[in-house]
């Protein structure tokens, strides 16, 4: 039996492998990366390691063997022992062990255990879908031309920089329009000019005092609030009730895919398929793709399970998707 293909299957949804009493495939991530002088960009991965010093048998790969294969851990136990001792013994010889979309082990001339990692597999779910790809060099001509253009250009003149000198200049047109108003004393009382009534507010206020009938008193306090609006007010600000509105957390979820299509009717039909069958599925759009999920979990460990449960029911084509 090949146990690359289980070890394979693991690398997707865990960083660490360990292949007892010989080494384990442990997977960094790695940021998407922009090559400008190549003009190429590569999508997010995991890059695999191996580590010889991780022998320990944590269980992992052993309890995957036993439940693919429908046998019991001891029986599982066993045959990785044997695969086990089967490379060393090839390693030995100076042959190569090759784990297919994995990589390559071999010893060097001072029987150092070496590891080449495949290069051309991507174990990183966030990134199905996504393939690197070159790009046409970016054409600076446009902003050498906008340069050129205004290079030559006189910066724009500060008109008014004082603020004395802009108060001064606000003061003029008021100083004339009082020029314009006779010297007489009488004048202000036969026109009833009251000059505070710029202030919309006190000139309600007053005539509400000055008037005579008991029943058409209102109290100034009552009137300002009428008349003033709240979110211009000097001290207004925001109530707990508008900062509570806030969303403060965007908890993850994890779906389980078991279609991807670019076209939106045969996600309906796998989905009109599956609602048959007595599963709630939906449809999510994600990079471009209509993904048919038909569970949702908020814990990653939880959705692993479920989607073990479903590869162990022949669903090998189910996968895990984060958003």
């Amino acid at each position: 039996m090949e146990i690359s293909k289980h070890i394979k299957e693991l690398l997707f949804f865990y960083d660490c492998v360990i292949i007892p009493d010989f080494g384990g495939l442990v997977a960094n991530y790695h940021s998407a990366d922009i090559n400008i002088s190549q003009n190429s960009f590569r999508p997010p991965k995991k890059d695999i390691l191996f580590n010889k010093n991780l022998i320990y048998n944590d269980g992992l790969l052993i309890n995957h063997i036993a439940s693919n294969e429908k046998i019991s851990y001891s029986e599982a136990k066993n045959i990785t022992a044997e695969c086990v001792q089967n490379i060393i013994d090839k390693l030995e010889n100076g042959e190569n062990i090759i784990f297919d979309e994995i990589g390559i082990f071999y010893f060097d001339k001072t029987q150092n255990l070496l590891f080449e990692p495949e290069l051309s597999t991507n174990f990183l779910i966030d990134s199905f879908g996504l393939s690197s790809f070159q790009f046409p060099a970016i054409n600076n001509d446009l902003n050498t031309r906008i340069e050129t253009h205004f290079k030559n250009k006189d910066a724009v003149k500060k008109i008014i920089t004082n603020k004395t000198t802009k108060r001064i200049l606000i003061s003029i047109p008021i100083i004339a329009a009082l020029s314009l108003i006779p010297l007489n004393p009488d004048f202000l009382k036969k026109t009833n000019i009251n000059f505070s009534s710029f202030n919309p507010v006190n000139n309600v206020a007053q005539e509400t005092i000055s008037t005579n009938t008991p029943q058409q008193k209102i109290k100034i306090s009552s009137v300002l609030d009428e008349n003033t609006d709240k979110r211009t007010a000097l001290f207004y600000g925001k109530t707990n009730e508008t900062k509570n509105n806030k969303s403060l957390v965007n908890n993850k979820k994890y779906f389980l895919i078991v279609g991807s299509f670019e076209n939106l009717l045969n996600a309906k039909n796998l989905t009109q398929k599956l609602i048959n069958e007595g599963f709630k599925p939906e449809i999510l759009n994600s990079s471009n793709k209509y993904r048919v999920s038909i569970d949702c979990f908020d814990n990653k460990k939880s959705a692993l399970k479920k989607l073990s449960q479903l590869k162990n029911a022949d669903n090998k084509s189910a996968w895990l998707l984060s958003k």
